[in-house]
């Protein structure tokens, strides 16, 4: 990603650095390229990932203590499993490993 940004960044500079007739427009066309890769490729790099582990993390701290007032068994769907296989029931141990029951 990088290397593609930095190659498409460096394609465009002449454009940002003309002069001459016709020089303001592509001087602007220029700027929008370079500007638009540039903000995009950080856009992508850093922030959403950091919006991600954050928005992640809070999701599972909250999803943590509603699992431990419920403690209830999540059953698992039949269409995910072999057609020999029976339905079987997850449960968390005291230890946060799972185990699992018959249905």
């Amino acid at each position: 990603i990088l290397m593609t940004t930095i190659a498409t960044v460096a394609g465009h500079m002449p454009l940002v650095f003309v002069t001459g007739a016709g020089a303001k427009a592509r001087n602007s066309i220029g700027l929008v390229l370079v500007g638009g890769m540039t903000i995009g490729t950080i856009f992508t790099l850093f922030i959403v990932p950091s919006l991600y582990v954050l928005l992640a993390k809070t999701h599972h701290e909250g999803r943590g203590r509603e699992e431990a007032e419920t403690n209830e068994p999540e059953p698992i769907a039949k269409e995910h499993m072999p057609e020999y296989s029976e339905p079987v029931l997850a449960r968390e141990d005291s230890d946060g490993q799972e185990t699992w029951q018959p249905a």
